[in-house]
């Protein structure tokens, strides 16, 4: 790792309407700090904690966690209340305000646990949350070094895709999903339910999925904290393809990566270290241009329905990646059950699924917002270019 100095961070924007904002956590401190990059400052702006800030964050960390792994029910009802306290101990508003007033886009660098955590979806005066502020998008990077590395690759293809989906045949939208991605791409190459083995993705199937432009997993993931190498991508057979043999694979042709599974974006909280260990940094180092993951356990249905409009963004819109994937946040969060009825009738749908939806639709209002919850629809970041 080579140390990058200041006008070599600067170099890393994109144009003077983008800024890095960038949080580093004092391990034996009593602060934890912010720092902004811009194109027009001739050095960092330096925001400090005080030693409240740090100890609420902690505390709120310990709070958060225990909540996810023990009362996931009242986890939920508590995500949006949760992110506003976050948003103040942060002290957001004030960060927001030291960027200049004609920043639209915005590349977020956590620290330790932080990349745990929504900080798109937290709160801000005058915003519905921080998407909401930047026209050209908020994603993220795990570190300086790793932007710097994404960002001199060159990825102009996008035709090619490699899905696999539903492995464990118990996702119930997974085919939706997978159906109503397809047809953005030309070739495709499918393996689903019991052909998603390991030995057909890494062996079988490897030369096409080296040479594919964009590769999505619908399909379960779990994230091993005590051993984060040991994380993955459960494919048929619950054989899982594990973070140790993703840092293998050949990806050099890869734009994008998707992972619509569980707690693909959960990483090691426990490393003092700048740069995270999880399943997207694997993907990254493996040669994708992008990966998009998930900070929790997601739901199946507005997962579906949230990867099914943002590869529309992409694919129809032409839309980067980072601000695909927040306008089809967006939309998730405000549609209505009448609208949403509207756009699924134009799916590509078997008559089971037809009737599956109906169902679920029968049981709300019409003009209420079934997936208004950040559950819903804060999970999933875009991590790279």
């Amino acid at each position: 790792v080579e140390l990058l100095p200041f006008k070599g961070i600067q170099g890393l924007l994109p144009d003077e309407n983008t800024a890095i904002i960038q949080w580093y956590i004092m391990e034996y401190g009593e602060k934890f700090c912010t720092f902004i990059l811009t194109r027009q400052s001739v050095q960092p702006i330096v925001w400090e904690s005080t030693l409240k800030d740090l100890k609420d964050l902690q505390e709120w960390f310990l709070d958060y966690l225990a909540a996810y792994e023990t009362q996931k029910d009242q986890w939920k009802k508590d995500l949006a209340d949760r992110l506003k306290r976050l948003a103040e101990i942060l002290h957001i508003e004030e960060i927001i305000g030291r960027l200049p007033k004609t920043c639209d886009q915005v590349i977020l660098i956590p620290h330790r646990f932080l990349h745990l955590f929504p900080l798109h979806a937290i709160p801000l005066g005058g915003w519905p949350c921080l998407l909401d502020r930047f026209d050209r998008g908020v994603r993220y990077a795990p570190s300086c070094q790793a932007l710097l590395v994404s960002q001199n690759r060159k990825r102009p293809n996008f035709d090619q895709l490699f899905a696999v989906g539903n492995p464990t045949q118990d996702l119930d939208y997974a085919e939706i999903e997978v159906q109503n991605i397809l047809h953005h791409f030309n070739p495709t190459r499918v393996l689903a339910s019991q052909q998603a083995t390991k030995q057909a993705l890494t062996v079988d199937c490897a030369d096409y999925l080296y040479s594919s432009h964009c590769v999505h997993f619908s399909c379960h993931g779990t994230f091993e904290s005590t051993s984060p190498l040991e994380s993955g991508l459960i494919l048929a057979a619950d054989n899982p393809l594990q973070l140790r043999e993703i840092f293998s694979l050949d990806l050099r042709q890869c734009r994008l990566v998707t992972l619509s599974a569980c707690e693909t974006g959960m990483t090691d909280f426990s490393s003092i270290s700048d740069e995270y260990i999880g399943l997207p940094s694997g993907f990254l180092y493996a040669g994708s241009l992008s990966v998009v993951s998930s900070q929790w356990s997601v739901n199946d249905l507005s997962t579906a329905f949230l990867l099914i409009r943002f590869y529309h963004n992409v694919c129809v819109k032409k839309l980067p990646v980072a601000l695909a994937l927040n306008q089809a946040q967006i939309w998730l969060r405000d549609v209505t059950n009448e609208e949403l009825q509207q756009w699924t009738s134009q799916l590509l749908l078997n008559p089971a699924q037809n009737i599956q939806l109906m169902l679920f639709y029968s049981t709300i209002p019409a003009n209420s917002k079934p997936f208004e919850s950040p559950y819903h629809w804060a999970a999933f970041c875009c991590i790279g270019q």
